[in-house]
């Protein structure tokens, strides 16, 4: 796991290895990180996994949990036919990644057309 402290600086939390996800086994990972200090979060980006999502609204239930980019464009991509595909992710990752907010408003409004 990777945290990102107050100056921006992304260090490494935790490393975990399970036999399995489940809920249980993440509600002992965070559950573990708890004990040793991490106290609040506001925001956990991860992969979108549902077991994950339980933990972490039982263990830190004030965070903010939202799925990763990465892993929104290939769940996105799952439902666009292959001849699609190349330009649909081009478009998506450009609206995505945009920085600024205007023009992800306006490219965003392109898009659905």
């Amino acid at each position: 796991m990777v945290g990102i402290n107050a100056d921006g600086q992304k260090e490494l939390i935790a490393l975990y290895v399970s036999n399995t996800e489940s809920a249980t086994e993440w509600m002992n990972i965070l559950d573990n990180l708890k004990e040793r200090g991490l106290s609040e979060t506001c925001i956990i980006v991860s992969d979108g996994l549902k077991f994950l999502k339980e933990a972490i609204e039982n263990v830190y239930p004030k965070a903010m949990h939202i799925t990763c980019t990465v892993h929104m464009i290939r769940n996105a991509a799952k439902y666009v036919s292959h001849s699609m595909k190349s330009d649909f992710l081009r478009d998506l990752k450009k609206h995505i990644w945009s920085r600024q907010l205007r023009k992800c408003k306006t490219q965003l409004w392109i898009f659905k057309k």
